[in-house]
This record gives C-alpha cells, sequence and structure tokens, in this order.
C-alpha cells in the first residue's frame, strides 16, 4: 500500500474513516453485497468468516467485519506506511509488513504475539509459497529508481533468499496453486502511460533451481494493463484475477482464463483498487456472471480526495425466475418472467416436468468458462423456446395460456446470453403455481 500511503498525513490514519459510500459498481452478473469502511489506507487481510486483521499504520488489530475493533494486537511507536496484511490459509498467523523501516512481523493468532520477522527495503506484496514454510516478499531492496525483487522468505526463521529482479518500481506478486509466481510488472514514467504493464510469470521449478531470475526468464501472461495493484490465481476455476489501476481513472477488476485470455471485466471501481481476496463456499458456484450464490470477491477501494477506503464485496449475481398465473387448477394467461439478466442479451426458456426437478441442479461443464447449474436432467428436457430478447434492465418474459388442471406440473429455467450471443449460465427454476 505504500504507493498510495505517503501522500496521508498520521492524522488523517489514525481515526476510521466516514460511513462507507459505493464507489465500486458490478458488471452485468454480478452485485456489490457489502461496502463497509476500513480506516484510510488500511492494510487488511480477511478470516473467511468476515473478520479482518488490520494494520493501519498505528494499530495492528482483528476487527468483526463491521469494523468494530475486538482485539488490539500491538502498537507502534510512531507511524508507520501500512504495506500488506497476509493470513495463511490455516487462519492460524499472519505476516505483516511495514515500508517505514522496512520491517516484516509475524501474527501468532493463537497468543496474539507480534514478532519481528525480518527487514527488507520498501516492501509492498506478499504471496505464501506453496509450500507453507515459505513465503515471496516484492520490495525495492535497492530504494527507489533501481528496480525491484522479489525476495523467498522463511516464515519462522527470517531467512531470505533472492530470487528474481525486475524493472520498475514494486508490483504485487501472487502465487498459484502449482507453485508458478505471478507478477505485475510497474512503469518508471510517472504519470504511468497507458497500457505500460504486463502479467509476467516464473514457474515453480524456475523458482527453486537457486538462479537468479528476471524478466528475460519469464512468460508474458497478459500484456498491456494501466497499471495493476493486485493479482490473484485460484485454483476453482484456473481463472488469474487482477486489478488494473488507471492513473485517475479507477479500476477495473479483470478475469483471465487459465492461457492468459480476458475472459471478462467483472467490477469497475472510481477509486484506487487493492488486494483481491476470493473466498469459496461449499456449492460447486465459481465466482464467475450469472453463477448461484456460494463464491465471493473482497478488494480494498480508496478514494484519495475524500479521505476513505472500503472493503468491497462482490458476488454473482444469478438472474430470477417467477411465474404469474391461474391457481388451483385453472386455466388462463400465465407468465414466467427473468429478471437480472444480461440488458440487451436473450434468453431462452426451458420446459420440463416438476416431478422431474433436480435438487440440488445438475453440474455440467459445457465449455462456457463457469459451471453450468440445471435444474433437470437434459434428456427430461421437453420444450425450450426461441430466443427472447432481454430489455436494458435485464429483464425478458414469457406469456403463454395456461391450460387446466396443470398448476405445479411444470418447471421453467432460462438460459442466459449476452449481447455477443455468448452463453453465461443459467436462471433459478420456478414451477408454475
Amino acid at each position: 500500500m505504500k504507493t498510495f500511503l505517503g501522500t496521508l498525513t498520521l492524522s488523517c490514519v489514525a481515526f476510521a474513516a466516514p460511513a462507507a459510500a459505493q464507489t465500486a459498481f458490478a458488471e452485468p452478473g454480478f452485485a456489490v453485497t457489502d461496502a463497509s469502511n476500513v480506516r484510510f489506507g488500511e492494510a487488511y487481510a480477511s478470516f473467511a468468516d468476515g473478520r479482518y486483521i488490520g494494520l493501519d499504520g498505528i494499530e495492528i488489530a482483528l476487527y468483526a467485519s463491521d469494523g468494530t475493533q475486538l482485539q488490539l494486537y500491538d502498537t507502534f511507536g510512531t507511524f508507520v506506511f501500512p504495506s500488506f496484511v497476509a493470513l495463511d490459509p490455516t487462519e492460524t498467523f499472519a505476516i505483516l509488513g511495514e515500508s517505514s523501516n522496512g520491517d516484516l512481523f509475524r501474527l501468532d493468532l493463537a497468543t496474539g504475539t507480534v514478532a519481528p520477522l525480518v527487514n527488507l527495503n520498501l516492501n509492498f506484496s506478499f504471496a505464501f509459497d506453496a509450500d507453507p514454510d515459505f513465503g515471496f516478499v516484492s520490495a525495492a531492496l535497492g530504494g527507489f529508481g533501481n528496480g525491484n525483487d522479489v525476495v523467498r522468505v522463511h516464515l519462522t526463521t527470517g531467512a531470505t533468499t533472492p530470487v528474481l529482479h525486475v524493472a520498475g518500481p514494486s508490483g504485487p506478486v501472487a502465487i498459484a496453486p502449482t507453485g508458478d509466481l505471478y507478477y505485475i510488472t510497474q512503469s518508471d514514467d510517472f504519470p504511468p502511460p497507458p497500457a505500460a504493464s504486463s502479467i509476467l510469470v516464473w514457474t515453480d521449478a524456475q523458482l527453486d533451481a537457486g538462479v537468479m531470475l528476471s524478466e528475460l526468464d519469464a512468460v508474458t501472461f497478459a500484456s498491456g494493463l494501466d497499471g495493476g495493484s493486485s493479482i490473484l490465481p485460484e485454483a476453482v476455476s484456473d481463472h488469474v484475477f487482477a486489478l488494473e489501476t488507471t492513473f485517475g481513472s479507477g479500476s477495473r477488476l479483470l478475469q483471465y482464463t487459465a492461457d492468459g485470455a480476458l475472459f471478462a471485466v467483472d467490477a469497475v471501481t472510481v477509486d484506487y483498487a487493492s488486494n483481491i481476496e476470493l473466498f469459496h463456499g461449499a456449492g460447486t458456484a465459481t465466482f464467475a456472471a450469472f453463477q448461484p450464490s456460494g463464491a465471493r470477491l473482497l478488494l480494498a477501494s480508496t478514494e484519495f480526495g475524500a479521505g476513505t477506503s472500503e472493503r468491497i464485496t462482490l458476488e454473482p449475481a444469478r438472474p430470477v425466475a417467477t411465474f404469474s398465473g391461474p391457481q388451483n387448477g385453472n386455466s388462463g394467461p400465465a407468465s414466467v418472467t427473468i429478471t437480472d439478466a444480461f440488458p440487451g442479451g436473450e434468453i431462452s426458456v426451458v420446459l420440463a416436468l416438476s416431478q422431474d426437478m433436480q435438487d440440488p441442479e445438475v453440474v455440467l461443464n459445457l465449455g462456457w468458462g463457469a459451471p453450468v447449474h440445471l435444474a433437470l436432467q437434459p434428456n427430461d428436457l421437453i420444450r425450450r423456446t426461441t430466443r427472447i430478447t432481454v430489455d436494458a434492465q435485464g429483464t425478458a418474459q414469457i406469456n403463454y395460456v395456461q391450460p387446466p388442471l396443470l398448476t405445479g406440473e411444470w418447471m421453467f429455467q432460462a438460459i442466459a446470453y449476452d449481447d455477443a450471443n455468448n452463453p453465461l449460465g443459467t436462471s433459478t427454476a420456478v414451477i408454475n403455481d
């Protein structure tokens, strides 16, 4: 976080920010489900249950999801610029960094003890290694204007091994489930020119080879980004999430496929966004547009002019099917309405017998980039409508005359398409009663 905390004064960060105002706007198929304030410029890491550990430059503390302080772990004698907080996958300890003095700390969550770990000048970003005893730190060891280093750190002893050096200011680092290292390059120019950043990847084998690496050893995963503050490869979808931070123009949450193709723009913010965190529930849904609930993505959004920071939660928003029509076996006009579909896209509604409705839904891989959830077995399909245009509000409707004695006998579910005819996912299912 040192890239933006340098503009703050001590009095700005020592107090909680005002109530949060929404600054992130989800793209179709997603929804902002929470936007709660954190302290201005605070580095934090979230637990799966919504609590988080925060480092605001004065205090290291545990907070409830709404920002209420639950436990104070430690304080600094003087203000320091927060760099990062990283919570280990088992949620038993955290690694924290500050860039004023270059110190890293280990917080034992069982005892609440904060202990010095190692000093790395101008540390910026951290990622846990696939080997749980180690982590990687992105830090400008040589000072400003001398490029950036990535260092492997033993998380108990603090022993360090430099593994690579790249040009430009410090960029975010992440480790994939395979052990490969992802890094977003930064431009030395200010303001940075458009499309000056790239996502580079070094393999786990390269990192373990004991040879100092550079950009020449990396594979370019994606290029043409207007800067980047955070990156996260994840295992469930095999996709890579990155925050593109265009100077003076807000941020975009980008989602890439495993081969580096841009899959979707999931959200945009009017402010500086950072710190991607992704959590999966017990279901089969992934964090992709129009999926069922079960996955949520968190990011930090900071508005410098107002002196506020938020922790924003994004979740997939699935289209919803509702029925309106005759009851108790009567006949008459009926309709099935689909809301929250892709504005300007299309839907096709499938029909099956309600007795064949599947709960839980059938999950199929149809090559759409995310699992397809159907409330029927494909061979139970009775009929499928032609394409129906979705209006600008994301709503579409089919109308029909329901014959007598058929209340509760049919089930409807929509397949959603975007405005470029790409299949996206399905709606919830509804029975005609």
